[in-house]
Parts: structure tokens; sequence; C-alpha cells
């Protein structure tokens, strides 16, 4: 027995490397650091106010979690790693592992108030009229998928979505840019949720593989362009 008595464990300022790595993988998942770009340590630690060591040190958990490659060294810097097609199919494949798993626990466990208010949420975005309200139906579109994986009341489901969704962002941020995509998204979802609220799940999860086949050609076929057709 603790002769203290059952004390909290008070929790940890975040150090200068954390909020390094933060603010680092912020820009390389939002894209503002582009797959190939250097980035060396001096110049980023000017930027960020810091030393190089906690910019070295952030480098170094960025390249652990492939978001870049190469050495920290003087005079070098990593590069941003490359969107690679064949790392997406295999993100593809875990989501939907997660995402089938976690309809089948929600139509097990029964929420229909949750899906009810998940299926409001999809149809306040299910006529966007400009690029900025379907950049808003794309996000709600992520929102209602991982408002499924939250319903399950699985917290290691939802820490393995949101991992998961880390990774992919960087591809999701280019593939908001495809014409009309945003509104087959709600579409699709839409059809997702109410076959679960009609609890039919293998109807649910069914057009889940569907949806997600259509998102990610989609987004292939975005990072497949001609450059020069995006004006770039």
């Amino acid at each position: 027995m603790n002769p203290m008595g059952p004390l909290k464990r008070m929790s940890r300022p975040r150090s200068v490397t954390d909020r390094t790595y933060d603010r680092i993988k912020e820009a390389i998942v939002t894209n503002a650091f582009a797959p190939g770009q250097v980035l060396a340590a001096e110049p980023l630690a000017r930027e960020l106010g810091v030393s190089r060591t906690p910019v070295r040190d952030a480098l170094l958990m960025l390249r652990n979690e492939g978001f870049v490659e190469g050495e920290a060294v003087r005079g070098k810097g990593m590069v941003v790693a490359d969107l690679r097609l064949a790392d997406l199919d295999e993100l593809f494949e875990l989501r939907f592992a997660i995402e089938a798993g976690a309809l089948a626990l929600v139509a097990k466990r029964g929420n229909p108030a949750t899906l009810q208010r998940l299926r409001a949420d999809l149809e306040r975005h299910r006529e966007p009229s400009d690029d900025a309200a379907a950049s808003a139906a794309s996000l709600a579109d992520l929102a209602f998928h991982r408002g499924i994986v939250r319903a399950t009341g699985n917290a290691h489901f939802l820490r393995s979505w949101d991992q998961l969704a880390t990774q992919l962002q960087r591809y999701w941020d280019a593939g908001r840019a495809i014409p009309g995509r945003a509104r087959e998204d709600i579409e699709e979802s839409l059809a997702i949720v109410d076959a679960l609220i009609d609890g039919d799940v293998g109807t649910a999860t069914e057009r889940l593989a569907a949806h997600l086949a259509n998102t990610q050609v989609g987004i292939t076929a975005w990072h497949r362009r001609p450059r020069d057709a995006a004006g770039t």
C-alpha cells in the first residue's frame, strides 16, 4: 500500500522536443512540407525558435513513424517521405478492417440515438454549393467514420483509428481536391448509416467496402494525374 495515500500522478508538461515534433508533423500531414522537401535542422530550429537538438530528436521520431527519410547529420537534412500508393493500399486495408469491425460492434450493442445524430450531421452537408462547402462536407464525412468507431465504446478501436487517420491525412488532403468527390462521400456514407439504422450490418459492410474503394480509386487517380493538369 502506498503510505502517501492514493495520489494521482501529476501530468508531465510537454517537452521542447515534443512540441517541436508536433509542429513539424503537423506541417507534414497537412502538406505544408511537401513530399521530397529537405528538412534541415538549423533552418527549422531558427524558424521554431529552438536549438538544433530538439529538432534533430523530433526528426528521428518522425523517421521512426515513416514521415521523413534520411539522416539528421550536420550539413544535411532529412527528406519528407513520398506519398506511396503501395502504402495507401495497406492503409485502406487496415481502415476497412477497423471500420467493418466497428459496424459489427455498433450493430450488436445498439445505439439508435447516436446513429440518428450521425446521419443528421451528414444530411446537413448533402448538397455542397461551393469549394468551401465541399471541403466542409469531406471533413463531415471523416467525422462520421470516426463517430461510428467511437460509438463502439471501445477506446482501443478509436485510438487505432486516430493513429491510422494521421497516416492517411496526407492523402486525404490531396483527395479533397477531387471534383465532386465530397458529394459522393456524403451519399455513400448516408447509405451506410441507413443500413445500420435498419439493423442490416451485412449491407452496411458491403456499402462501406464500396465507399472506401471509391475513395481510394479517386485518391490514386489524383496522385497519378499529369502534373501540368493541376498547374503544378
